[in-house]
């Protein structure tokens, strides 16, 4: 599938790479809409090369991986940013689990959404209000910063 990637010599291109499966916990999702942050365009220090950007996005399960209870082929959803944390550390078992040192972001760490399709964890994922279309629920992550 093709997919915007951040290289390692700063640059970005439009790249093939295989369709992600979701593993045990998580959710393919089929993008629908993505926004374009400052991030995106700028780059920062958590992005790690090379790397599939894009992290405001909504779109639709596909797929779902093994164990995943709350999610449904078909949902209508948009994402957090955070992708991956290790479940275990203090701030996890908190409920802080933005605050894990072993966070791993959607589109800097982890492969995100500008690309056909990609893979998070479910609690990472809310499903969309069927009054909210794609592009409105792909503002969630700006709008969630703002409040």
């Amino acid at each position: 599938m093709k997919a915007l990637m951040k290289l390692k010599d700063g640059g970005m291109a439009l790249v093939d790479i295989p369709e992600p499966a979701p593993g045990p916990g998580e959710v393919k999702v089929l993008v629908k809409a993505t926004g374009i942050c400052g991030t995106d365009l700028y780059g920062y220090s958590a992005v790690k090369p090379p790397v599939v950007l894009g992290h405001e996005t909504a779109g639709e399960v596909v797929e779902v991986g093994e164990g995943v209870k709350r999610l449904r082929v078909g949902d209508r959803v948009s994402t957090e940013t955070t992708a991956y944390v290790c479940g275990k550390c203090r701030f996890c078992q908190s409920g802080n689990y933005n605050l894990c040192p072993e966070r791993r972001g959607l589109g800097s760490k982890v492969n995100g959404a500008f690309a056909k399709y990609f893979v998070i964890r479910e609690k990472s994922v809310h499903r969309l209000p069927s009054n909210v279309d794609f592009l409105s629920g792909a503002l969630t992550e700006p709008l969630a910063c703002a409040i």
